[in-house]
């Protein structure tokens, strides 16, 4: 679920550090199709956040950099924001705990991360501690 409940934390997490001031595009894309015709019944959303490589257990004022603004039931949710270099985590969640889907996320920026293009997007793991 999102930042609203306490199990986010438990969210696939990742962390990328912008090198230099840049552009930022983060998008989530549910993998499943729920059938030809079908609406997406999942309500998703994305939040890239300042949390100084740090997992996201909530976001506080002025840690925000990008996000989703509103979880809803498409397919895929985008977010754009002029990023500094800061570590950044990255967070795409589902509204609602226990709500579970294959899914895609999507980071491009204007300038290179950190780590290049095989190590850029690292996955943070549950001994990452939570802020």
């Amino acid at each position: 679920g999102c930042s609203n409940f306490p199990t986010c934390v438990n969210n696939p997490q990742w962390l990328v550090r912008p090198t230099r001031p840049c552009s930022g595009l983060f998008s989530m894309r549910l993998m499943e199709s729920q059938g030809a015709g079908r609406e997406y019944t999942i309500h998703i959303g994305i939040t890239v956040a300042a949390k100084g490589g740090k997992r996201i257990r909530s976001v506080y004022a002025g840690e925000t950099r990008a996000s989703s603004d509103s979880y809803t039931n498409a397919r895929e949710q985008v977010c754009e924001a002029d990023l500094r270099p800061e570590p950044l985590t990255i967070m795409p969640s589902t509204f609602h705990p226990d709500k579970e889907s294959a899914f895609m996320v999507t980071v491009a920026t204007t300038e290179p991360l950190q780590g290049g293009p095989d190590e850029a997007l690292v996955r943070l793991d549950d001994t990452v501690p939570a802020s």
